[in-house]
């Protein structure tokens, strides 16, 4: 299974889940022939952005099972975690089940 494929199956549980009101995928690079990004963009955002049907902010990093978080990645997630959102790295559909349930969802 490639990043993409396991992004799209959590995506679509997100989406069915009765407690997330929205969920999709951040985009990383905007479209330009460098493919650079933009200085508006924080660097370490996860893959998946939304929010929960109360209001709190959803950000999910996917990785593959042996996939490695970027030290801007870690931050970036910790710091949302300080802020009270829901924030977590999925390496399955499983994961995320549970982290969700872990949030009380």
């Amino acid at each position: 299974m490639t990043e993409t494929q396991l992004k799209s199956l959590i995506l679509e549980f997100l989406n069915a889940h009765q407690a997330v009101d929205i969920a999709f995928p951040y985009h990383q690079l905007i479209a330009s022939k460098k493919n650079t990004r933009s200085k508006w963009q924080p660097r370490g955002i996860p893959d998946i952005i939304g929010s929960c049907k109360n209001g709190i902010s959803l950000y999910v990093e996917v990785k593959l099972p042996k996939g490695k978080l970027t030290l801007e990645q870690d931050a970036f997630i910790s710091s949302r975690l300080k802020r009270g959102c829901v924030s977590f790295v999925a390496r399955s559909v499983e994961d995320c089940r549970l982290a969700i349930a872990n949030f009380g969802y």
